[in-house]
């Protein structure tokens, strides 16, 4: 579903309607996505979206929005700048998030850092995603977190540079796996299939890597 304008009440009612129409009659359960240009306001908030997309500099702030919102057409030069507002959108929805199409057109370093991600969250249901500020308790100096949680599992993007260190993580009493994977190339790095919190966290010890790094927690 795609609609370029703003929310302006006419167009909150044709959003409203088709994505409920979309939910009602689809018989495989797609995800319901909406296509909006600057000035989105209301339509983030429309029930029966799973996943939304805005044109232009100025989305509104993640708080509060139930879905992943990716931005395209951004002025970033690099790949790995590209490569971390990709997954930044996908955790955080929107705000620092920032995620250009047009590299996608060859089979460039970008595509590659793309389908990568698409490889890592085909077996989640990302758009149940939710911006998690409270979970990562300590991380190494010089590295930033961004981190997302859903029903029993939570996915962690760091960037930054390390050669050795540790992160906290807040976790409630269970069973654990964890997985660090490296979205520059697609491969798992370091994989536990069996890690319990003492008092409320677990301290894991950090790969080495030199830009970004994803770390995965799912319940067993």
């Amino acid at each position: 579903m795609n609609r370029r304008g703003t929310a302006d009440a006419l167009g909150l009612r044709w959003a409203e309607h088709w994505a409920a129409f979309f939910r009602e009659h689809d018989p495989y359960d797609h995800l319901v996505a909406l296509s909006v240009a600057e000035g989105a306001g209301g339509y983030f908030l429309i029930e029966g979206l799973d996943v939304a997309n805005i044109h232009g500099d100025a989305p509104p702030e993640p708080r509060g929005i139930r879905m992943p919102v990716l931005l395209d057409e951004a002025r970033v030069q690099t790949p790995r700048a590209e490569r971390a507002l990709f997954w930044q959108a996908l955790l955080l929805g929107t705000s620092a998030a920032r995620a250009p199409w047009q590299s996608l057109t060859a089979r460039s370093a970008v595509f590659e850092h793309c389908r990568h991600l698409a490889d890592f969250v085909r077996d989640t249901r990302y758009w149940e995603l939710r911006r998690d500020d409270s979970s990562v308790l300590v991380v190494p100096r010089g590295v930033t977190p961004f981190a997302a949680a859903r029903d029993g599992e939570l996915i962690v993007y760091l960037t930054g540079a390390v050669d050795e260190g540790r992160v906290r993580i807040g976790l409630a009493i269970g069973r654990y796996e964890v997985t660090w994977f490296d979205p520059k190339s697609g491969k798992v790095v370091r994989a536990e299939d069996e890690v319990q919190p003492a008092q409320g966290a677990v301290d894991l010890a950090c790969p080495t890597f030199e830009e970004d790094i994803v770390l995965r927690i799912r319940r067993r």
